[in-house]
């Protein structure tokens, strides 16, 4: 009996030692596999939380943190002089303003020594609002939406000016260079017309209007020139543009950024899809 005793012994650590070799091997696999799904979910965009993998809904992210994150002017510059805007072309060269190529260089000169720059011009067709007016497909959506929620909250918001053309800003910045008594053949009163039309107005080829991302917001029954006081801009403006970037807006020209261009325009918001 003790001879078989001795051999039982033996079979139990053989079956002691296979069990444990199959824990091992299977515990290798485990790690292996789940070293090998992670590297592959940080290439796809995917992160684990909590030992669950979930992808990252980069819309989402960006979303959540336009509600919550606070911007400086200057970062709202830098935020809109970033940005890629689809469906556009670049300008590759300042289009004529006055027809005459030494004050033309004198404008665009003036202009870009306080900031302005050349920008990209959205490639037609572009799509309409429900009002009708012109603006980017991309950018229809998220108008359309924040208009609504403003009304939910008693603010009607109405867009004074969407796209425009480089004949239509030439218009409007000839129609500026007039006010101050610019002419073509008396130069005395020039550079005071020049600077004072820079102050309010973009020459041709140099406004955010042009990309058809950029709109002029009216606040109905209330004038325009004092919009910084309407109850609308105290809407968009609330707790560092909340209710404008909820939806992927921005001030375009925010009070105290450095070398925009013209003078602050708080009725302007431009479309960066935060």
């Amino acid at each position: 009996m003790r001879i078989i005793e001795p051999q039982r012994k033996n079979k139990t650590k053989l079956s002691l030692k296979l069990i444990v070799f199959v824990f091992v091997i299977i515990g290798t696999i485990t790690l292996f596999s789940v070293i090998i799904f992670e590297n592959k979910d940080k290439k796809n965009g995917v992160v684990s939380t909590n030992s669950q993998s979930s992808k990252v809904d980069t819309n989402t992210v960006l979303g959540n943190k336009a509600k919550i994150q606070q911007y400086s002017n200057q970062q709202f510059k830098d935020i809109y002089e970033s940005t890629a805007f689809p469906n556009t072309k670049e300008l590759l060269k300042p289009p004529e303003i006055t027809g005459i190529v030494s004050i033309d260089n004198q404008i665009q000169n003036e202009a870009e020594k306080r900031g302005y720059k050349l920008r990209s011009i959205a490639d037609l067709p572009i799509a309409k609002t429900s009002t009708n007016d012109d603006l980017q497909q991309k950018a229809v959506a998220p108008w359309e939406e924040m208009k609504n929620v403003a009304k939910q909250d008693g603010i009607t918001l109405k867009i004074l000016a969407g796209f425009r053309s480089v004949e239509q800003q030439r218009a409007l910045f000839i129609n500026e260079l007039n006010k101050y008594g610019f002419s073509t053949t008396s130069t005395v009163n020039n550079n005071q017309a020049i600077n004072k039309a820079l102050n309010r107005v973009a020459p041709p080829g140099y406004s955010r209007h042009h990309t058809g991302y950029t709109i002029d917001i009216s606040c109905p029954n209330e004038p325009n020139y004092i919009f910084e006081k309407s109850t609308c801009f105290a809407w968009l403006s609330k707790n560092n543009y909340e209710n404008t970037k909820k939806f992927g807006w921005i001030p375009s020209y925010p009070k105290g950024a450095d070398m925009q261009g013209p003078e602050p325009e708080p009725w302007e918001y431009v479309w960066v899809g935060l």
